[in-house]
């Protein structure tokens, strides 16, 4: 993954975190994703704390090369992916509402021009 892209999706998570400007993060569930390059990646929703969902999602990810794409004390996650042209794209969207983080992830991918996807959309 480009280190560009994965500012772009670092930066699309923290946005997609600003609505929740005024909440109290110590006491929110927390929702996380890790993911690698090559199409592996976990999620973790309804975590006590960031740490949590953050090991739970790498772990559910399932190798060494996977890393934490995001966290946030919101509810749910969404992951969009594209293997198009030989490649492998992605998208996350971490929020407190379930479209808001599928548009996301969608914008985060290219969709829909890079024949991205919708994989998975988890509240919790």
């Amino acid at each position: 993954m480009s280190r560009n892209l994965l500012k772009s999706l670092v930066f699309l998570i923290m946005a997609a975190t600003a609505c929740m400007a005024g909440s109290d993060p110590a006491s929110a569930a927390w929702a996380a994703v890790a993911a690698d390059s090559r199409g592996a990646w976990g999620y973790a929703v309804g975590q006590p704390d960031q740490a949590t969902a953050e090991r739970l999602a790498r772990s559910g990810c399932g190798n060494r090369r996977c890393r934490s794409v995001g966290s946030a004390p919101v509810s749910c996650i969404a992951y969009w992916h594209s293997r198009a042209g030989g490649g492998y794209r992605y998208g996350v969207g971490i929020n407190s509402n379930g479209n808001a983080a599928m548009n996301t992830a969608a914008r985060g991918c290219g969709h829909p021009g890079l024949h991205c996807i919708p994989v998975k959309l988890q509240c919790g």
